[in-house]
């Protein structure tokens, strides 16, 4: 019990999510070492409502994920399983640019760095290496204006982080082919393969 309060003690608060005009005031030195870089600014609202007209464009747009949830197998069949996030330094979206139409509210994404390679840990310990990404997303949600409170989603699919071009530490691929359980034989200094026997 002593242990864990002490840990509980010491251990860091939680970075607090800054607005985008308090991430303009800071210095590099201020941002360096205090895990702000990795972090969406914040919307503030006192209520308001922003209309939406067609043809508008949404710039500078950013995605930081709280939770993931990974389908799997569990004793209940498949089902969507909270994970651990392991690659701390890549998961956030950022400068993601778009346009926006209106009744109802629709934003198709064009730009910006729209996907990141992340891996995540289930609880039974398998990791899950994915590409984190946004590419294409089109967002739908109702009404004519953001207002709190307002949500939007949509479906787009998750590519694999593992291609068929990836090769694994033997040399074997998608592209490739498994059968070889070889590995990749090394060259001498002089360009010639092997040795003269």
């Amino acid at each position: 019990v002593v242990l864990g309060l002490a840990a509980g003690l010491l251990a860091p608060a939680p970075t607090r999510a800054l607005t985008a005009e308090q991430y303009s005031q800071l210095t590099y030195n201020q941002v360096k070492g205090s895990a702000l870089a990795n972090r969406c600014p914040t919307v503030e609202s006192q209520g308001a409502s922003v209309p939406v007209k067609s043809g508008a464009k949404l710039t500078n747009m950013c995605f930081e994920p709280k939770s993931w949830a990974v389908e799997a197998q569990t004793d209940k069949g498949t089902e969507f399983v909270t994970t651990k996030l392991l690659t701390r330094q890549t998961y956030t979206l950022a400068f993601i640019n778009g346009e926006l139409s209106a009744n109802p509210i629709i934003f198709k994404e064009d730009d910006g760095i729209h996907t990141l390679p992340t891996t995540v840990q289930l609880p039974d310990g398998e990791y899950v290496p994915f590409l984190f990404s946004v590419k294409s997303l089109v967002a739908k949600g109702d009404g004519s204006e953001f207002k709190p409170g307002f949500t939007w989603g949509g479906e787009f699919e998750v590519p694999s982080y593992r291609t068929g071009a990836f090769l694994d530490p033997k040399g074997r691929g998608m592209y490739s082919g498994y059968d070889q359980a070889v590995a990749l034989p090394a060259l001498q200094a002089d360009g010639k393969e092997g040795q003269e026997e």
